[in-house]
């Protein structure tokens, strides 16, 4: 872990489907970090969206006021470094681009849309800060639901791997909106809400390997809720709700009218609307399990953005176990998708032993090589659906998937590595590929070369070629292996796929394997 000269404050914001949070902290050199401030402002840019698609001008006002109010808050503060982020209420609007150009030019910040599989990635940072068994939590087996007002995230972990993770739009808050006209025709609504969430929710549930769950958390604006009215225990960053006090909860809300429940727990009309599928949902989860209690971290989204800037500016040892996470659940889909594991690891081994030896060459760093590793273990999971065209379907499976932490941009690049990884390029009249930005073009174009030249030097799928090394001499890039049996197949293959190599980088290749 890095030191940072001298204590910093810094700022997260996280502008939500239905209120604006702000957090402020101070982190000092080994990374301790105390809150200074947090505020929160309400406003309704998630029903703008999930009720008409569109987000109002009135709407935008608000936020654009809050803002303003939130910088002058942070040049009191002195705040050195912030990061501002939007989620479902902004991310699905039809009208996002503008709204983001109106925020833009009115407080002078730039807000970066999330994607869901980032939006969890960072909140789950600041979970396992406030988890501190958190590892032996997945080593027995944890499923975490997260609950957001537009979208219900489920991550599964297993021997301390995630092994599953899926996003759905079916956030208590976008259900309630979808239903709204139901509501007033039905004396039983909380029984069809309840049957539409399962509906929502069953594809998903009948994906995820529920054997040996053992541990359950819960995260979401109403999870806070739920604590309270459960009577939940807290014993410094540990907070639970039996499984038992959930029931009973349960039970009660589903039997009691939306007026009684207001009175009886003295919450607000919008706290009652979103609360029962929020139970809903959670039950759904918590039957998949053979815990007795929740975990329920007082954590959030702002929460998650201070751990990921302390992550980026620290290099932490947290950082790189994420990336862990996201290469173990690239492996579960390769395994979902019934792809070669072997050839998969060999030809992620021989791309990253090139892309290390030919740094000069290619000039890209640590998160362009990540993205090349992503690509290599799945670059044939598309046989599943056809062998002919299997790069075509290896594009379509990874852009479906949902990788940890990974932004549009950069799902986007695997995504295009796998599927050029073969003999075919993108030509001039395709649109979504030269709609990229000409760096991230480059980006795909230099990885594909590397790639393309991996897979070459295991074409039969039987790892002939041991102890790959690269060097450059005298102008050349030489790559040397052992082998003992015959590598006809791979160097023929490896000579129709270098052309291809010296056109990108401009320089010859030579592959020598010893026998």
């Amino acid at each position: 872990m890095k030191n940072l000269k001298g204590n910093e404050v810094v700022a997260g914001i996280d502008v939500g489907s239905h209120a604006l949070n702000l957090k402020l902290v101070e982190i000092d050199n080994d990374g301790k970090i105390k809150v200074l401030d947090q505020l929160k402002y309400p406003i309704a840019l998630g029903k703008d969206t999930f009720a008409s698609g569109k987000v109002s001008f009135e709407t935008t006002e608000k936020i654009c006021e809050a803002l303003k109010g939130f910088k002058n808050l942070m040049k009191d503060y002195g705040v050195t470094a912030s990061r501002i982020v939007a989620t479902s209420g902004l991310r699905e609007a039809i009208n996002k681009e503008f709204i983001l150009d109106q925020i833009k030019v009115r407080t002078g910040f730039e807000i970066d849309v999330l994607t869901r599989a980032q939006e969890k990635f960072i909140t789950y940072k600041a979970i396992r800060r406030n988890i501190p068994d958190h590892a032996i939590i997945r080593e027995e087996g944890l499923i975490l639901v997260d609950i957001g007002t537009g979208n219900v995230t489920v991550s599964i972990y297993k021997y301390n791997q995630l092994i599953y993770s899926q996003s759905t739009k079916s956030g208590p808050l976008r259900l309630r909106e979808l239903l709204t006209d139901l509501e007033g025709r039905s004396l039983n609504f909380p029984k069809i809400l309840e049957e539409y969430i399962h509906s929502s929710l069953k594809d998903m549930i009948s994906l995820i390997p529920v054997v040996g769950i053992k541990n359950y958390i819960a995260i979401g604006t109403e999870v806070e809720l739920l604590h309270k009215l459960c009577n939940g225990t807290e014993n410094g960053n540990i907070r639970l709700v039996a499984a038992e006090g959930f029931f009973r909860l349960y039970d009660k809300i589903m039997s009691s009218s939306p007026i009684s429940i207001e009175r009886d727990y003295g919450m607000s009309p919008e706290s009652v609307a979103v609360l029962q599928p929020t139970l809903m949902i959670l039950k759904a989860f918590l039957q998949l399990t053979n815990t007795d209690k929740i975990y329920t971290p007082r954590v959030s989204l702002k929460d998650g953005i201070i751990e990921d800037m302390l992550d980026e500016k620290l290099k932490t040892q947290r950082a790189t176990d994420f990336i862990e996470d996201i290469l173990a659940l690239a492996s579960h889909i390769g395994e979902k998708y019934q792809y070669d594991s072997a050839h998969a690891k060999d030809v992620e081994e021989k791309a990253l032993a090139i892309f290390e030896s030919l740094q000069k060459l290619h000039g890209l760093g640590p998160r362009q090589k990540f993205l090349l590793q992503l690509a290599s273990r799945l670059h044939d999971i598309g046989k599943f659906i056809n062998i002919n065209y299997h790069y075509i379907y290896s594009y379509e499976l990874i852009m479906a998937s949902e990788l940890l932490g990974l932004s549009q941009e950069e799902l986007q690049i695997v995504a295009y590595i796998a599927k050029y990884h073969s003999d075919i390029l993108p030509s001039q009249f395709q649109e979504d590929f030269y709609g990229m930005r000409k760096r991230n073009r480059s980006i795909v174009f230099k990885l594909v070369a590397i790639l393309r030249i991996a897979d070459a030097l295991d074409s039969s799928h039987t790892q002939k070629i041991k102890n790959l090394r690269v060097s450059i001499e005298e102008g050349e890039v030489m790559l040397r292996g052992k082998a003992i049996v015959d590598t006809l197949l791979e160097e023929w293959t490896f000579e129709e796929k270098s052309a291809y190599f010296v056109e990108v980088f401009g320089i010859k290749l030579n592959l020598r394997v010893k026998r």
